[in-house]
Parts: structure tokens; sequence; C-alpha cells
């Protein structure tokens, strides 16, 4: 199992998103898709990274966690929004802008291990 959440890593990096989606879909849990690299990056740190709002959208539908800290204390929305990565934004908060905004699972007020939360970048325009 340790090789195949590996691939799906790689594909997202390499910029395979039509591979990526294909390995979601034979994922046989969401546990599996929350599996970190040596960085602790889950695949939806790395497909946030990488700028991946269908590979983004496919992983939560399939049930992979929004809020995961990396090395960095980053979530996959800090990545979004030190990056100005307004489609990833959209997509990290689709389900229900409104309560996941409010919501203890994904608080605006959470600082990452440098101390900056997503109301902070929020408060400049994105590009």
């Amino acid at each position: 199992m340790r090789l195949v959440y590996r691939y799906l890593h790689l594909a997202i990096i390499s910029g395979r998103s039509d591979l990526a989606q294909c390995l979601i879909h034979l994922a046989p849990g969401s546990l599996w898709l929350d599996q970190a690299n040596h960085l602790k990056q889950t695949p939806l740190h790395l497909a946030t990274d990488r700028r991946q709002p269908t590979v983004i959208r496919r992983l939560l539908n399939r049930g992979a966690k929004r809020v995961v800290h990396d090395k960095r204390g980053n979530t996959p929305l800090h990545i979004a929004c030190l990056n100005g990565y307004l489609d990833c934004v959209q997509e990290l908060t689709a389900s229900n802008p409104a309560s996941v905004m409010t919501s203890n699972d994904l608080s605006f007020n959470e600082p990452n291990y440098e101390g900056l939360s997503y109301s902070v970048v929020f408060q400049y325009p994105l590009s």
C-alpha cells in the first residue's frame, strides 16, 4: 500500500491530473488519501501547491481531510491563500462556504507555525 499512495503523490507533483484522478477513484478509502510524505504533505497539500483545483475537488469528494498540517504547520487552505490561488480557495471551501469558514473544522483564525492565519491573508486582495 505504501507504494500505491506514493504514486498519487507523484502523479500530482508531475502535473498528471488525469492519472491522479484515476488513483483517487481507485483509493480504498479516505484514510489512504490522507497519507503524508516526508514533509507531512498530503495529496491535498500537493494538489493545492501545484494549483490543481479539479484534483482538490476529487480528493474532497472522496473524503480527504481539509485540515491537516504539513511540516510548517500549513493546511492546504494556508497554501492556497499564501499563493493567491483563489480557484483553490473556492474548491477548499466549496462544500458549504459559510459553515466551513466558521466551523471548528476550518477556523479562519487558525495560525500556521509562523503565526499566519487565513484571515490575515484575506485582508489583502488576491492577484
